[in-house]
This record gives C-alpha cells, sequence and structure tokens, in this order.
C-alpha cells in the first residue's frame, strides 16, 4: 500500500541452492507422481529443480539439508512417490544467458554434463567449483554467468488503495 506514486513489482529472484543431491524414484511406475510433487513443491520454494539438458536426470537444490527429508517426506505421503538423494559435489548452479548457440559452444562440447534446465526451461550450468566457473566464463565470453536470475520479466502495477 502506498500513499502516493504507483511502483512496479517484478518478483522475487532465484538464488544459486547451497546442497544439491541426485534424486531417484523408488518405483519407476511413479514418475508421474514424481514429476507432479516435485513441480508442485519448487512452486511453493521449498526447492529447486534441475533436469539434465540431454536427459532426464534430476538434481534438487536447496539452501539446507533438512529440506531434503521434508521433499522426500512430502513426496512419498502426498504424491505417494517413494524417492531418496545421493549428495552431489557441486559448487554453484549458474543460469546461462546467451543469444546465439555459437555463443556457448565450448560449453556445451566440454560441460555438456553439467548443463541442465530450471523448471522455467532456463539453462543453468551446475559447476564444481569456482575455478570451473572461471574457466567457462574465459572460453565462453559472449555468455554470462550469473548466480541468481529473475524469471518475471514482467512487471506487476500496484496501484494505491484509496
Amino acid at each position: 500500500i502506498t500513499e502516493g506514486e504507483n511502483f512496479m513489482y517484478k518478483g522475487i529472484p532465484t538464488f544459486s541452492p547451497e546442497i544439491f543431491k541426485e534424486l531417484h524414484l523408488e518405483d519407476p511406475f511413479k514418475s508421474k507422481q514424481l514429476n507432479k510433487g516435485i513441480l508442485q513443491l519448487t512452486d511453493e520454494g521449498l526447492a529447486q529443480v534441475f533436469i539434465q539438458n540431454n536427459g532426464s536426470r534430476k538434481v534438487v537444490g536447496t539452501v539446507g539439508d533438512l529440506q531434503f527429508d521434508v521433499l522426500e517426506y512430502r513426496l512419498l505421503n502426498e504424491y505417494g512417490a517413494a524417492c531418496r538423494f545421493r549428495p552431489l559435489n557441486f559448487y554453484k548452479a549458474c543460469w546461462v544467458i546467451y543469444e546465439k548457440e555459437e555463443d556457448i559452444s565450448e560449453l556445451m562440447r566440454i560441460r555438456s554434463h553439467n548443463l541442465f534446465l530450471d523448471k522455467h526451461n532456463k539453462l543453468v550450468y551446475l559447476a564444481e567449483s569456482s575455478y570451473s566457473v572461471i574457466s567457462a566464463q574465459e572460453k565462453n565470453p559472449k555468455a554470462k554467468f550469473l548466480f541468481s536470475v529473475e524469471h518475471n520479466t514482467q512487471t506487476h502495477e500496484l496501484e494505491n488503495v484509496e
């Protein structure tokens, strides 16, 4: 609520998680339940999910280990999808911003196994170390590597309440 000017609200940016784990579904016949559950739980902000660019491997990122326990419990009890998490040694998630495919050709060639898509289908590079981020930036100078991103490109105008 304002007393004068209208203002624009762009939304909350997404930041790189601190902890990464690979998601394994116990029963392959429950993949539909898992996908529905993980989509809804990530919409709630409980975690972020990254799906490998050329595959179906799912990596979940959180800021704390307890979130994985909550995810595992809720996926099983609310969606019927029993799963487990295997720890991964990633340093950061970097959203890769580029104009043309050739801007990231070196990244695609050398680090394709580290390229994932977030739930907004934005390309994300899961880096193992700060050195790998610096190296990727040097080898792909036309691309930007961001540790946070605003997915909402539209702004919402909030009006005065009189």
